[in-house]
């Protein structure tokens, strides 16, 4: 984890400064986000949706193939105690998409998991323009899949 150590000023027993680690990779939240999570019916696809948000590379891009999915209910695990079946979490992908908070970015020959993150409510980068061509890729991709949402 990269980050940035603040010294506290205080001293403790283990170490000669408390330090606070504040990362450095971020995510931002648009207005509008909290209806997409309103929207999701089951634990799994809003705890789906955070972990992407974190995993996503800077063009909102994250692949939830069989080991990214295996990634996901792993990290659950050992964040919460909950482990979830690859069923239940393809499910929540599927959710995920019908909301539109995310997109398929595969052809449909392919078979390669690659989704985007809708960059209308997330983003990870800090470019305006970037996020406003990833808005525009987000857009044609929805016109090429129908029965997803904005």
């Amino acid at each position: 984890m990269s980050g940035v150590y603040i010294d506290t000023g205080k001293s403790s027993k283990k170490k000669k400064h408390d330090d606070v680690v504040v990362e450095q990779s971020f995510a931002q939240f648009y207005k509008g986000a909290f209806r997409l999570f309103a929207q999701t019916r089951s634990s799994c696809s809003k705890n789906l949706l955070i972990w992407a948000i974190g995993r996503m590379d800077k063009w909102n891009r994250v692949t939830l193939n069989k080991a990214g999915r295996g990634y996901f209910s792993i990290d659950c695990h050992i964040a919460g105690g909950k482990r979830y079946a690859d069923s239940t979490v393809k499910n929540a992908i599927n959710e995920l998409l019908s909301i539109g908070a995310m997109v398929s970015m595969s052809e449909d020959n392919k078979r390669d998991s690659v989704y985007m993150v809708n960059p209308h409510f997330f983003w990870k980068t800090k470019t305006q323009r970037d996020r406003y061509e990833s808005i525009k890729a987000y857009i044609n991709k929805l016109k090429e899949h129908e029965g997803n949402q904005i």
